[in-house]
């Protein structure tokens, strides 16, 4: 089982709070923010790096797919997939 900080909010505005933190994250590279909610924002974005850092065509389909359903806005979709990806590699 997975551990998880609450950051004192109910489910869905937490999940939203994070989409939308990683998104700006994305777009922006930085971000301020509380040392809690870094430590988890920390690990859903090393998670949307490592999806655009997939090799197959096939593979990277899938990942944008994922990633689509996660992030928000194509600009910051198309940031993770090229500019980050490569980066990253």
């Amino acid at each position: 089982m997975t551990k998880f900080r609450k950051l004192n909010r109910p489910v869905a505005h937490r999940v939203s709070m994070l989409r939308t933190m990683v998104s700006q994250l994305v777009k922006h590279e930085r971000i301020e923010t509380t040392v809690a909610k870094a430590k988890e924002l920390r690990r859903l974005a090393d998670n949307m790096v490592q999806l655009g850092k997939e090799g197959t065509l096939c593979a990277a389909r899938r990942a944008a797919r994922r990633a689509a359903g996660f992030v928000r806005g194509d600009d910051v979709l198309h940031k993770l997939f090229t500019e980050l990806a490569y980066r990253y590699k």
